[in-house]
């Protein structure tokens, strides 16, 4: 196996082999690299600076004054304190201040027995120091380990199709199963988004919501899928309601990954397991009041740097149309010419009689061509 180096200066030094033993427990062609180890009176080992690169740098994590306090037993969940945490991968990067977790993890089927006669000769701040990061590295490999995280703050810098947009969040908490799958749960009690690289507006670009959940799986059947609904609540802009509530459930999907990849290499390997590139089952509802609309649709080719042709089919349907696109233009998430085109396009197509919404329409993008009710927006 191809690994990269494990550094370790300062109060506690590791011997060579024990670095080894640890760098085999790391995804193959990925770097660990740690700066001053110390321990404190309570048995706590305290990393100075933790960097994790994967193959390719496609993913990179960083955890600034990280703390793994002991674990006395095997059942005991694992404590994890960090000053920082930043996570980088393609069109995301996440950042965490004042991070606190606490990691259950299946060791059933995991064994030190290699190492088990070399560790007498270990001294006892050696023996915690590998004890420590072996035993997370152990859990994220494990078949079964749940991670519950909690921060005073998160920040998400995201590329759209429009540009990227960044988000803070207070009041952070997190909840995951690690196995073969992966099922997420994420909550912030206040959030904040910063629309400058894409909104029209000059001023007032920030827009405020309340009880962001976030419920995410990665899912392996005949090929990896992504799940995904978010919710929040009471969005506002310049202290003005635009909308009560906004909801999105959608699937993601990975071209060609198949069944032999993980789902931790799904973020570390592009050339095994291929790049995330369709988003379908997409079913968006933003309601105000008695206003309301609902955006129904599947793409492909979607995704940054899918390198295929994009392909969107999809319904857009409203109830108080005009008031509903009226507080999407104030919001300065939609380009002002395009929805005003979308808004054309409503009135002049009234819902069946059955429908609970007033106004539908359909519109297909094939590249660069787009046809709004089965005729081209551009002739």
């Amino acid at each position: 196996m191809v690994i990269g180096p494990i550094y370790a200066v300062g109060k506690i030094v590791l011997p060579s082999w024990l670095k080894s033993q640890i760098a085999e427990k790391l995804p193959e062609g990925s770097k660990l690299s740690v700066g001053k180890i110390s321990s404190s009176y309570d048995l706590s080992i305290n990393y100075e600076n933790l960097f994790f690169s994967s193959k390719d740098g496609f993913l990179k994590i960083n955890l600034s004054d990280l703390i793994i306090s002991p674990q006395f037993s095997l059942s005991e969940p694992l404590k994890i304190n960090a000053k920082e945490a930043f996570l980088e991968t393609e069109g995301l990067n996440i950042e965490l201040n004042d991070l606190n977790s606490s990691i259950s993890i299946d060791y059933s089927n995991l064994s030190n027995s290699s190492i088990s006669g070399e560790m007498k000769s270990l001294k006892a701040d050696e023996l915690a120091a590998f004890s420590s990061i072996s035993f997370l590295l152990e859990g994220f490999n494990s078949k079964n380990s749940n991670i519950e995280i909690n921060a005073d703050k998160i920040k998400l810098d995201f590329v759209t199709p429009r540009g990227p947009i960044s988000a803070k969040g207070d009041q952070v908490t997190l909840n995951a199963d690690l196995g073969k799958n992966l099922f997420m749960n994420l909550f912030s009690k206040v959030i904040n988004l910063d629309l400058e690289f894409i909104s029209d507006q000059e001023n007032e670009r920030i827009l405020y919501a309340k009880n962001l959940e976030i419920k995410m799986n990665l899912l392996n059947k005949e090929k990896w899928s992504l799940p995904l609904k978010i919710k929040l609540k009471d969005l506002t802009r310049n202290q003005s309601n635009i909308f009560d509530e906004i909801f999105l459930e959608a699937q993601g999907e990975w071209k060609n990954s198949g069944t032999n990849c993980t789902w931790i290499e799904l973020f570390i390997d592009q050339a095994k397991c291929g790049k995330l590139t369709n988003v379908t089952n997409v079913d968006l509802k933003m309601k105000d009041g008695k206003s309301l609309l609902n955006f129904i649709g599947n793409g492909y080719c979607v995704t940054p740097n899918a390198g295929c042709l994009q392909k969107i089919q999809s319904k857009i349907s409203t109830k108080e149309t005009t008031t509903v696109f009226s507080k999407i233009m104030d919001s300065g998430v939609a380009n002002p010419l395009f929805a005003g085109i979308i808004l054309g396009s409503l009135l002049g197509s009234p819902a069946e009689q059955n429908s609970n919404y007033e106004h539908e329409v359909s519109f297909k993008v094939e590249g660069s061509r787009i046809s709004v009710n089965g005729k081209p927006l551009i002739n």
